[in-house]
């Protein structure tokens, strides 16, 4: 399959109006390692791999002579880094380094995108902030983060400078049971931390030793209440958060509130004694939020404003399916439309169109149609440049590649095929000052190597001709004749799930489908010398 792919992106793809080579940090058909961290005022900081110099931090403009490294934290070919997690305010950007002499040592250092502004912060030890659980956050001009062990953690605070950091407050015993999230509301922080009499507990600060406390013992006594690494969600005047202030009760969602005080029960979703309704918090703009209940019959996502009457089930099909259910991971704002990542047991992990007050309006379209999965779930980004929004979709035939959107589905179309059937669905997508740049391979002459994308063109794939290979009839029945326009040509099916379960050349521009086949989608490759086209096609 991969080398009818290869015929195909030669004829489509490989046009020099689709991207432009800015750094090929690998000479040769070697492909580089590298990925994108953040951005800066400077330019955008990667963790590139370079055989002189290891794994280090390096910084693009976007052109060939500003893409450099910054600095040789670890001497000679050693690896100073070990994760593209990075925490950035557009200025400055935060980021994590093994120590030279000790790898069991984690660093943290801070660039403004400049060798020079590129230096060290503070030891972590072993452990360092998880981005994805967002375990340190800037606010008040200043980033704010934990260092944790078995036996404390600490809450400090810099301000981008050489001096040392502050320390504002440190929680004894933490034991790991209270590593959690941050989150800024109502101008202060929220966060969880552990003591032996209240257990883990959610706590605020407001940057200062005196002004962090205790907001509430929610599980009286040394019982800790935290769930999920403390996940939180803002939504107009109300904090929400998961929590257990009784064994009984289990988990559930509880907010409080800058008007009416707290903690307070949002609701009880499982009520049955012992039963918790295990939620996933997801933000989404300044006046709605959403949120999964998984411990029911099936996962179901909800939209609310923070008021109970205003809370809704965000997929409600006018005929839906009794097995269906539908989880979601995040919401991707532009300025122009709003799209949620969400699974269903019917499509997979795929982009679905909702407006500003999250009314779901449908499936955006099934990239990867059947239960398989276009999207990656949690790291999915979408970059929204003039009006449209570009992302990263996966199809098991074409592989991972770039898709662009204007919020509809006619016009939900591949914008570049990368070089092979690539199945990784990492984050290679990375925006910058309105500019797009990848990683990946389009030449396999050099590899994977880092791109502009070029946003001013229109696609240069055949969308007619990717979906529509001139087959009939279709639907088609098991047995039956399928006649192709191509009179000369080889073809390959294969099911929802990848696998080929049908190939042959068709004679006289004919074949006859096997008896056997399962009735279902399938998709379509057919070859005609150095073309290949693709489609969709329905046994029934």
């Amino acid at each position: 399959m991969k080398h009818l792919i290869s015929l195909f992106l030669c004829l489509m793809t490989l046009s020099s109006e689709g991207q432009t080579l800015v750094k090929e940090f690998t000479p040769g058909d070697f492909g580089s390692y590298f990925y994108f961290m953040g951005n800066t005022q400077k330019g955008f900081v990667m963790n590139v791999y370079n055989p002189t110099f290891g794994v280090e931090p390096w910084i693009s403009d976007g052109t060939n002579e500003g893409t450099f490294m910054l600095k040789d934290i670890g001497p000679g070919a050693s690896n100073s880094l070990f994760s593209n997690d990075a925490f950035s305010n557009d200025t400055i950007l935060y980021f994590f380094a093994f120590n030279e002499n000790n790898n069991n040592v984690i660093n943290l250092w801070r660039t403004d995108g400049s060798s020079n502004g590129t230096y060290f912060i503070d030891s972590l030890g072993p452990n360092y902030p998880n981005k994805y659980y967002e375990e340190a956050t800037f606010y008040k001009g200043e980033f704010y983060y934990f260092i944790s062990s078995q036996s404390y953690k600490s809450l400090y605070a810099t301000d981008g400078s050489q001096k040392k950091p502050r320390k504002i407050y440190t929680f004894n015993d933490s034991n790991y049971s209270s590593r959690s999230s941050i989150k800024v509301f109502n101008n202060q922080l929220y966060f969880y931390g552990y003591d032996k009499d209240h257990g883990a507990e959610l706590w605020t600060s407001d940057g200062t030793s005196a002004g962090t406390k205790l907001v509430f013992d929610l599980n009286t006594g040394p019982k800790s209440s935290i769930y999920n690494n403390g996940q939180m969600a803002r939504c107009q005047d109300k904090l929400f958060f998961i929590a257990q202030r009784d064994i009984k009760e289990g988990y559930e969602l509880f907010y409080i509130s800058t008007q009416t005080g707290g903690p307070w029960l949002f609701n009880d979703y499982t009520p049955a004694s012992n039963v918790s309704s295990n939620i996933y918090l997801i933000e989404g703009n300044d006046s709605f939020f959403m949120f999964n209940v998984n411990n029911i019959v099936r996962p179901t996502t909800y939209v609310s404003d923070g008021n109970w009457n205003n809370t809704r089930k965000f997929h409600e099909p006018k005929d839906p399916d009794p097995n269906d259910y539908f989880y979601t991971y995040g919401v991707h704002q532009t300025k122009n439309f709003t799209l949620v990542s969400s699974y269903t047991s019917v499509t997979g992990a795929e982009l679905f169109k909702s407006d500003q007050q999250f009314n779901n309006l449908g499936l955006l379209r099934d990239i990867n149609p059947g239960i398989g999965n276009s999207i990656n779930g949690n790291i999915t980004k979408i970059f929204e440049v003039g009006k449209k929004a570009y992302f990263l979709g996966f199809n098991f035939m074409l592989g991972n590649d770039i898709w662009v959107t204007d919020g509809t589905s006619d016009s939900t179309i591949l914008y570049l095929e990368f070089a092979g059937n690539n199945q990784s669905m990492s984050d290679i997508l990375h925006q910058w000052n309105n500019r797009l740049f990848f990683a990946e391979t389009i030449d396999v002459n050099i590899g994977k190597e880092l791109y502009e994308l070029n946003i001013n063109r229109s696609s240069s794939i055949d969308q007619q001709n990717l979906f529509n290979s001139g087959v009939h009839p279709n639907p088609v029945s098991a047995g039956q004749v399928l006649y192709f326009s191509n009179q000369a040509c080889s073809f390959e099916l294969y099911n929802t799930l990848g696998q080929l379960v049908w190939q042959g050349e068709s004679v006289d521009g004919k074949s006859t489908l096997p008896d056997k086949i399962d009735k279902g989608i399938y998709y379509l490759s057919v070859t005609k010398e150095r073309s290949n086209i693709r489609t969709k096609i329905i046994v029934q």
